[in-house]
């Protein structure tokens, strides 16, 4: 089995660090990782790729939030380099024939729709609540859709994204907490 995990920043933080502890431990029990992560400044990647994990870098980043006329720019590129990022993950996914797509993030969705174009398993993993309310309420719902399954890392979060629908779809979305290696 191949699990292609996509993240959306090359810096090492905690889905970072989640990706690589959960892919040494399925690495034992014969489950390939592949990552995708962007081509930007940051050491992630290097990391991974030490520690003998194969590393896609693209041109691949999140949006920013909107404070003046240079985040407005950044986010028009995004914008434009969507396809693109898109069809070169949906052509990772074909070249290293992936079982299952693991996205991070609630603005994930370059990975999120190569997945479904490439008839794939689409894992979304939901990390953060520092999106506006808004955002959340506006692409909830199209994740509930596309997504075969959803991880959070605790219950609150799963309020947080789907209010007191949370229950209604325990078998859509599983609580998982974030490891932590007390090493």
């Amino acid at each position: 089995m191949k699990i292609l995990n996509v993240l959306l920043d090359n810096h090492i933080g905690g889905p970072q660090i989640r990706v690589l502890a959960v892919a040494r431990e399925l690495r034992k029990d014969g489950i390939e990782s592949i990552i995708v992560c962007p081509n930007d400044e940051g050491n992630f990647a290097d990391r991974a790729r030490n520690e003998g994990f194969r590393v896609y870098q693209i041109d691949l980043n999140s949006p920013t939030y909107f404070r003046g006329i240079s985040e407005a720019i950044y986010n028009f590129k995004l914008f434009i380099k969507f396809i693109p990022s898109t069809l070169k993950i949906l052509k990772i996914i074909t070249k290293e024939n992936v079982d299952v797509i693991h996205v991070n993030g609630l603005l994930n969705f370059q990975g999120a729709i190569a997945a479904k174009l490439a008839g794939k398993k689409l894992v979304w993993h939901l990390i953060s609540s520092l999106y506006p309310r808004i955002i959340v309420y506006l692409l909830t719902p199209f994740i509930l859709l596309i997504s075969d399954h959803i991880i959070v890392i605790a219950y609150s979060l799963g309020d947080y994204y789907l209010g007191k629908n949370f229950r209604k779809y325990k078998s859509k979305i599983s609580v998982v907490y974030e490891c932590v290696d007390l090493k």
